[in-house]
Order: C-alpha cells, then sequence, then structure tokens
C-alpha cells in the first residue's frame, strides 16, 4: 500500500525440522489438495522491536505490553497484524502472507489489541481513549466510538457488530461504523469482570471469560457461553480463560501457559470430551503483580483455514521485590529478608515488626517479620488466600482479608481469627481509639452497568456504613493520628488524585496532590501526608510528602519530592508503609519484572490437522 512505509524487512525463519517444500506452502501454495502437512515458521522482529505496546513509555512496558492482544490473523489466513515497538513508542504492522516484508500502518501510533473485520478489509484498535479503525491495505484511521479504559480483547463478529470490554462493566457491543455502546453482558456477585467476547457463529452465543473480584487469582477464572437472546448462561471451564470456537468441533483455551482444547458441541453448549494441551509455552497474561497486567489472555489467534499463530514464553516470571528503608534523602537500608513477592507490607504500631503477605502460586499467606530478631514465622496455618493486612493501633491484632471478607486474628498468631465483615473488602485504616475500621468495598455503581471503589465504615459494634460512596473510585482511605481526617484516592477530576476530607462524617474533598497521587498515609505525628506521585517514561514513580496543617480545621503546604524509584505500587491497597518516626518508608524495591524482549511470531500452517490428531472430536 502506497499510503504506509516499509519497515525493515524482516525474514521468515522455518525451524530446522520443516522440510524444503514447506518453503513453497509458506509462500503462497496454501490452498493444495490434499491439505499440506503441519507446518511450522517463525517471524524474527527487526532486533530494535519488541511485540506489544508502549503507550507512550508512560506504562510498565514489560507487563501491560503483551497483557492485550498483541497479535491477529485475519479469518482466510492470508494476514498477520501485531503492534511492536520500544519503550518509548509502537504501531500496528500488517503482514501477507505471501510476502517477506511487514507494512506500517499509519496512524495507529500506541495501539492496542488488533483484530479483523470478517472480511478482513478492516482491522480494529484500541488508542487514545477510543475503537479505531483503519483498512487493511492502509489509509485514515476511522474513531469508532471513546471508550475510556483499554480493553482486554476485542472481536469484530460475522453480523457486523464489535465486541469489546471494559473494567467493572461487562461485555459491550458497537456499530463499526459509529455510535453509542451497549452493555450485552451483566457481572454476577463474585465477579470484577468480563474480557475475550467471541461470537459465534449462530449469531446468538457469545464466549467469554469471567475474572474474579480476586483479580489475580487464575484459578477463579471462567469460561462461559451465554445466549444473547435469553440470556441464560453456561459455565464450560474452570481455571481456564480466553477461549476461540474452531470449526473442527473444539473449544480452544488458555490455561497457565498452555494452549488446551476439547470437543465442543456449539450447539448444546457443552464439552463433550476431555480438554488436552495442543500447544505448550504460550505467552499467558496471570501471575503479575499488576491488576492492569492480569487479565487472563492468551497470546494466540486462530484462523478459519486453519493457521495458528502464538506467542511463546507461557505466564509471566515471578516478579520478585526486596523490602527496603528509604530514607528521606533517597538513601537505602536493606531489611534483612529474602527477596519474593510482598504486596502490602504493614510495620507495627512500635516498629518492631513487620507484617508481610507472602505470595507464592497464586496464593497468599501472612508472615510477621521481627526486625531485631531477623526471623520469619507465619501468622496464620490457613489455607485461605490472605492479603492486605493492618495492624491495630495497639499492635495487639491484625485485620486482612481472607476469601472476600474481612478477618482479623491475634498478631502472635495463637488466637482463632473471627469474621470481621459480612462484605467482602480490603482493610485501608484503623481509627485511633481501635473501634472502627475503614475499608474498602466494591459494589455496583450508581450509573448502571459498572461497579465502582468505595470506602466504608465497619464499628466493632454495629451495622457497617457507606462512608465515601460515589460512581467513582475512592480506594486507599487513611484516617489521620487525631482522628479527624481522612486521606483517600479517587479519579473524581479523571486523574487519581489524593484527597482529604473530614472524618468520621465525610465534608467537602480537599485536594492534597497536583499532577496525580496514589497511595497516601499520614506521618505519624499528622503534620504530613506521604503518597506515591506521577510515573516517569523511564518507568521510575516519585514519592511525594505534602505539609499540612490539622487540628480543627486542614490546609495543604507545599508538596516535595523526596525521592524515586522502581517500587511496587500496590492496589487497591499500597505496597509501602511508614516508620514510627516519620523518618523512613518501607518499600519494596522491584528486582525482576517480565519486561523481557519478545522478538519472534510462531505460526503454524494447516494446524486443524494436528488438533484433530490430539484431540479427536467426538
Amino acid at each position: 500500500p502506497s499510503r504506509g512505509r516499509w519497515m525493515a524487512r524482516l525474514a521468515w525463519v522455518l525451524t530446522a525440522s520443516v522440510p524444503a517444500i514447506a518453503v513453497a506452502v509458506l509462500f503462497g501454495v496454501l490452498n493444495q489438495d490434499p491439505p499440506p502437512p503441519v507446518t511450522r515458521a517463525v517471524v524474527q522482529l527487526d532486533p530494535t522491536r519488541t511485540v506489544g505496546s508502549s503507550l507512550g513509555g508512560s506504562t510498565s512496558f514489560g507487563q501491560l505490553a503483551l497483557s492485550r492482544t498483541a497479535i491477529a490473523l485475519s479469518h482466510d489466513g492470508r494476514f498477520l497484524v501485531y503492534s511492536a515497538g520500544d519503550k518509548t513508542s509502537s504501531n500496528l504492522y500488517i503482514r501477507a502472507m505471501s510476502e517477506q516484508a511487514a507494512l506500517l500502518l499509519e496512524g495507529t501510533e500506541e495501539a492496542w489489541l488488533p483484530f479483523f473485520s470478517p472480511d478482513g478489509e478492516w482491522i480494529g484498535f484500541w488508542a487514545d481513549g477510543a475503537l479505531k479503525r483503519v483498512r487493511a491495505r492502509g489509509g485514515p484511521v476511522e474513531t469508532i466510538c471513546d471508550v475510556e479504559f483499554v480493553p482486554i480483547s476485542a472481536s469484530w463478529a460475522r453480523d457486523g457488530t464489535i465486541l469489546f470490554d471494559q473494567p467493572l462493566v461487562g461485555i459491550l457491543q458497537v456499530n463499526p461504523a459509529g455510535g453509542d455502546p451497549t452493555v450485552i453482558t451483566t457481572l454476577e456477585e463474585d465477579e470484577a469482570g468480563h474480557s475475550n467476547p467471541r461470537l459465534l457463529d449462530d449469531g446468538e452465543t457469545l464466549l467469554f471469560t469471567t475474572r474474579p473480584e480476586s483479580y489475580r487469582d487464575w484459578r477463579d477464572s471462567k469460561i462461559v457461553a451465554q445466549s444473547l437472546r435469553t440470556g441464560e448462561r453456561t459455565a464450560l471451564v474452570s481455571e481456564g480463560s480466553d477461549a476461540w470456537y474452531a470449526p473442527t468441533g473444539h473449544l480452544v483455551f488458555v490455561r497457565r501457559g498452555d494452549l488446551m482444547a476439547a470437543p465442543f458441541d456449539s450447539n448444546r453448549r457443552v464439552l463433550t470430551g476431555a480438554a488436552i494441551v495442543v500447544q505448550e509455552n504460550v505467552r499467558h497474561s496471570v501471575n503479575t503483580t499488576s491488576v492492569n497486567a492480569a487479565t487472563f489472555s492468551g497470546q494466540y489467534s486462530i484462523a478459519g483455514n486453519g493457521t495458528l499463530t502464538h506467542l511463546s514464553g507461557g505466564v509471566w516470571p515471578d516478579a520478585e521485590c526486596a523490602l527496603v528503608w528509604m530514607g528521606r534523602d533517597g538513601s537505602e537500608e536493606l531489611l534483612h529478608i529474602s527477596p519474593g513477592r510482598y504486596f502490602g507490607v504493614r510495620v507495627s504500631p512500635d516498629g518492631q515488626r513487620v507484617i508481610i503477605p507472602r505470595s507464592q502460586d497464586e496464593l497468599s499467606q501472612l508472615w510477621v517479620f521481627d526486625i531485631s530478631r531477623e526471623t520469619l514465622s507465619r501468622l496464620n496455618l490457613s489455607d485461605a488466600r490472605e492479603v492486605y493486612p493492618i495492624w491495630t493501633p495497639d499492635g495487639e491484632r491484625v485485620a486482612y482479608q481472607r476469601d472476600g471478607p474481612i478477618y482479623w486474628t491475634d498478631s502472635d498468631g495463637n488466637g482463632e481469627a473471627e469474621q470481621l465483615t459480612t462484605l467482602p473488602g480490603f482493610p485501608a485504616s484503623w481509627s485511633p481509639d481501635g473501634r472502627s475500621l475503614v475499608f474498602m468495598h466494591l459494589r455496583d455503581s450508581p450509573l448502571g452497568d459498572s461497579r465502582s471503589w468505595d470506602l466504608w465504615l465497619q464499628p466493632l459494634e454495629g451495622e457497617a456504613r457507606p462512608l465515601i460512596e460515589s460512581p467513582y473510585f475512592e480506594i486507599g482511605g487513611t484516617i489521620s493520628p487525631d482522628g479527624r481526617w481522612l486521606a483517600y484516592e479517587s479519579d473524581y477530576t479523571g486523574r487519581r488524585e489524593v484527597y482529604v476530607t473530614s472524618f468520621p462524617d465525610p465534608g467537602p474533598r480537599i485536594q492534597v496532590s497536583v499532577d496525580g497521587g496514589f497511595m497516601p498515609v499520614w506521618a505519624p505525628d499528622g503534620g504530613e501526608l506521604f503518597f506515591r506521585g506521577p510515573k516517569f517514561p523511564d518507568g521510575q514513580r516519585s514519592m511525594m510528602v505534602a505539609d499540612l496543617t490539622t487540628g480543627a480545621d486542614f490546609s495543604a503546604g507545599p508538596i516535595r519530592e523526596l525521592f524515586r524509584g522502581r517500587f511496587f505500587k500496590g492496589h487497591p491497597a499500597r505496597a509501602y508503609d511508614v516508620s514510627p518516626d516519620g523518618q523512613r518508608l518501607l518499600m519494596c524495591k522491584t528486582l525482576t519484572s517480565s519486561e523481557q524482549r519478545v522478538g519472534e511470531i510462531h505460526l503454524t500452517l494447516n494446524w486443524f490437522t494436528e488438533l484433530e490428531r490430539l484431540a479427536p472430536p467426538d
């Protein structure tokens, strides 16, 4: 196409086991009769590029770049589209199977999740807060509709509609010519989102993945089939995600980095045989430290002519951090505990112990580290998932989320755990007298088909009640040392900022941060408020502090940057804490991440032959 510019020629690299005849197959003889044998090939990218979208370098490129769909085949298998770039920029590229070079599609800067129209004439994608489309041969980019959050996946159904997902909402549908999207699935009580929508050829049956409220626990994900006519939903697969229906009569999906397949009766919406592994080591976005990146999405695509494309890599590697004391001047002192996956660490009121949620294989248990003795002991012996602990003001007890509701137990580990809340949520802060708990609760939004985080108050005696409730996100509520004020994070303006309001009866909100703010925590003397600041293009995020005047009235003074670094952010609870003297901050410093270059796209031609051999349909 004349509108695009050609990038460096990319070589098709055949695996050593491919016979010479495969070259002919690869360069266009795709419809021989009888079918050609299964043939594997690799598309090599320019060494300066990696598969994935960078979003202008403003996000964690390693995790987010491959957390959404990055590759797609046209239905007839003649074209491959993919996003590729570096940490500062990215674009969509299209490559014909009969060519040896890829074409950059102009106007697709920072594009995410490419997908083809059924006839292969258009490519849809998300960029700059909107769903867009561009002709596969190049041309002007057209906006379909505004979409605030980058979807996990999107597809173009044979009936002409486009399906996509939105967090805490469900699956939406929109006309590719433009218009307002409509919501077509409704979240159930234990679900935080739906994703990977694909409509079967009957025009009625929708496949999608349900994401659990625990976000990161892939074992709670499910693949369901729902009738758009009756709304009836059928659970097909547990502990699986990102399903496609193959015309061979198989349901294909991803489970813990393996591509699985099972015979599937699409008319009755039931599996008719066991699922088996049909392709190992497929890139799968589970096991990540970021909620935004733990999408459960797999990096693969299937064409109607039997071609499979995928990225290798399996699940994200464990991202480890070291616990370090950070001085206000940026000095570091390592806490003598082995690196690991730690989320929501909290320092005891006397500064002698640290409560640590340790995550291993998607489970999380609570451990207590004695700083002076340098010993680590497990708090509970439960097999439940325990996350985001906080100390009571006297340090005698620890509250935490256990598989939904909030529990608390003696901090020495000798007592029985007791349930504090009936609602699911994350503990945020105790009142100074230890008689009331502020916690975060995910609920249906009053605006309709969405869900939002709100702050609730649970007294030790009495019923829980809403504290700050709105259509927006309010998280991280932390009570001032004098008990008069509540600091929290909200996206009220469209960008997350730190606010303060009166407590226990909220009044007008007072904005403290200026250019974005996350995860506030009070200095022990109440004269300062710490919070995480903006992220920079190199991946570092600043630690900020604001001077405060508190008492009967509140006012915020100057804001200063203390230091920058690569630290776990935490969500919805913060991943750092302040020492009792207010002079040091305990941070989770990132040691390893999944920022790996992915420079190869794998192709399997005539894959349906292999699929039917490995998983014979009934």
